[in-house]
């Protein structure tokens, strides 16, 4: 028993002394927001390395927005880095796609890089329904999902404990079109999951060819230069098959992007 008493105090000291401990690291920790206004205020000023680093502290902190990474997008551009600052653009448009600044601000900086793919052309139905889904994000799509499939549970419900022809007639329409809106949103959120599962990366070499097998001996025609946006199509290490915006695949050393 005396064991026992004796080594419980110990512990909770333990405890406590770590939690301190802790405490203490966190305090000494620039918060997000402090550091975030550290980098506006090196930004402002033109020094754009030390808003960087302020920047870069937000990120390790776990934090994102669109904002961030469009101030960083702009301080890379501002230092004539516009590789970099493509990707941090690419970023900020991932989060935020109706943002016109970026886009423009996008547009400015991959007119400084060597590659010109032109795009593969779209068929026009293709392109609408790809931008209609992209509309929400994936927490929005399941729940209209979920709604959808609530409402049509109530109005099936309706139909069948209804005795008024009237009510069981408004029932049964009010469950045709529950029933088209819930497979209509489950199909365009399975689109818009199915899109998302493609990563998408940013060369940050000066020159890396296209090879047409993972291996360092394969022949390549084609060579994507810094600031070229890829699709990443599979995997096999140290390799990424890749798609470019003309439609031609290949595979490239994992070490030469960063992902968006």
């Amino acid at each position: 028993m005396k064991k026992i008493f004796s080594q419980t105090p110990l512990k909770s000291v333990a405890c406590l002394s770590l939690l301190a401990i802790n405490m203490t690291m966190l305090a000494a920790q620039p918060s997000p927001d402090r550091a975030f206004e550290n980098g506006n205020t090196f930004y402002a000023k033109g020094i754009y390395d030390s808003a960087l680093t302020e920047y870069q502290k937000v990120i390790q902190s776990g934090y994102e927005a669109w904002e961030l990474y469009f101030n960083m997008g702009n301080a890379y551009y501002n230092q004539g880095e516009y590789p970099e600052a493509i990707l941090y653009y690419e970023k900020a448009l991932k989060i935020a796609p109706k943002q016109e600044d970026i886009r423009n601000n996008l547009a400015l900086a991959e007119l400084k890089i060597t590659d010109r793919f032109e795009s593969m052309p779209a068929f026009a139905l293709t392109q609408a329904w790809q931008d209609f889904t992209q509309m929400f994000s994936m927490r929005v799509w399941a729940v209209l999902i979920l709604a959808f499939m609530l409402c049509s549970l109530l109005c099936a419900l309706l139909y069948r404990t209804s005795k008024s022809y009237i009510r069981k007639q408004a029932g049964f329409y009010a469950l045709s079109a529950s029933l088209l809106l819930f497979v209509f949103s489950f199909i365009a959120g399975g689109s818009a999951y199915h899109q998302s599962l493609h990563e998408h990366a940013i060369v940050m070499q000066s020159a890396v060819p296209l090879q047409e097998l993972p291996e360092a001996s394969s022949p390549s025609s084609i060579t994507l230069h810094e600031g070229s946006k890829v699709s990443i199509e599979d995997e096999i290490s140290p390799y990424y098959q890749v798609r470019i915006k003309d439609g031609s695949k290949g595979w490239i050393p994992v070490s030469s992007v960063e992902i968006i």
